[in-house]
């Protein structure tokens, strides 16, 4: 192999890193499949292809992806395959992998029997939404990336925040929104933008659906859950004449959220966003062990007193998925959503309840 082909090998090797379960019953499942110019791994609810055009192997044999990837990323030079006796993975011809029979793999999918029922292409800001996604799957139905064809838009939740972002289908004909789970949603967005999604119910079992992921040189399969996705739409606040609009520069914000957090415990992590005559606030809500921190921002937009209390890490994850110089908050009060727009990304955090919210430190100085 060349040095080009060693390369994509390595790629692709970390690549179906992803997929492959390093701790199972099953050993099978913690190898990938080797084949001439092509590399499988599969975890029983996603199957990984990816071309390596240099890979050249005569035949076919399944190895542990740990110990290749080890054994690959010591040799620079020069790798060459051969299969051995056994199910052996023969490396330069001194290295010996022990490994499993083809056969026992479990066969990669195909369109047989599966009828396509949508189609989109994965957004630029695909990224953007992932930090939103519920990885907690005791609430399976937000664990994962749910797709609206019909408003031509994937959103991301976990209960607190929302990420969405608008996408282009080619057709659809769904009248339910699909779910790509979390692990999926996670392997796409290495895949890169414009990887072409493609949505199949099963010719015989109309509610069984899958999805497949095709990009240059990989195809990405994967099982969508039995889920019903929560009416997202009803917590996106609509901007009307009780709302709010504040404009300050989105990196001043970003660094002043960073301090605040450098200063927060895990456990107390909320903001105060505070709008004042010298312009927003942003200061933690509570003292923490490290102590506290707070930072006043030039702002234009809202009314004075104006305030609301946001968790800092989800907020700094809103920010960093914007890409304008400038970002405007749209706030309604401090028990109301705050939401941000900006393109075709849209961003929502819930309130929290503040510890000491201002007009209490207010009352308190004019007691005093």
């Amino acid at each position: 192999m060349e040095k080009k082909a060693i390369k994509e090998l390595k790629a692709a090797l970390a690549l179906v890193q992803s997929v492959v379960l390093t701790r199972s019953s099953l050993p099978i499942l913690a190898c990938v499949k080797i084949s001439d110019g092509m590399i499988e791994a599969t975890d029983l609810e996603q199957h990984l292809a990816i071309a390596v055009p240099g890979l050249e192997i005569d035949g076919e044999v399944c190895v542990n992806l740990k110990s290749l990837k080890k054994v690959v990323a010591s040799l620079k030079d020069n790798i060459n395959f051969s299969l051995g006796e056994f199910d052996t993975l023969i490396i330069n011809g001194s290295i010996r992998l022990a490994g499993f029979s083809p056969k026992e793999f479990p066969a990669f999918p195909t369109c047989e029997n599966w009828r396509k029922k949508a189609q989109f292409v994965v957004p630029e800001n695909w990224d953007t939404l992932i930090p939103a996604i519920n990885p907690n799957e005791t609430r399976f139905s937000l664990c994962g990336l749910a797709v609206d064809f019909r408003n031509g838009t994937l959103i991301a939740s976990d209960g607190h925040r929302l990420h969405s972002a608008t996408f282009a289908n080619a057709f659809f004909d769904l009248e339910f929104l699909p779910i790509i789970p979390f692990d999926t949603a996670h392997t796409v967005s290495k895949l890169g933008p414009g990887t072409l999604g493609t949505f199949y119910s099963h010719i015989e079992k109309a509610d069984t659906h899958t999805v497949c992921f095709r990009s240059d040189n990989a195809e990405l399969w994967s099982k969508l859950p039995d889920e019903k996705y929560p009416n997202y739409q009803q917590v996106i606040p609509e901007v009307g004449e009780d709302s709010q609009a504040i404009t300050i520069s989105r990196a001043a914000l970003i660094s002043a959220v960073k301090t605040c957090l450098a200063v927060a415990s895990k456990e107390k992590t909320a903001l105060c966003l505070h709008r004042t005559e010298q312009g927003l606030r942003i200061a933690l809500d509570s003292w923490s062990e490290q102590g506290a921190a707070e930072q006043t921002l030039p702002a234009t937009g809202g009314k004075d007193g104006g305030y609301i209390g946001l968790n800092g890490c989800y907020l700094l994850d809103l920010l960093e998925a914007c890409k304008g110089e400038e970002i405007t908050l749209i706030i309604k009060g401090w028990d109301r959503p705050m939401l941000v727009k900006e393109g075709d990304f849209t961003g929502v955090i819930m309130p929290l309840r503040l510890f000491n919210p201002p007009q209490v430190k207010e009352e308190e100085q004019l007691a005093a």
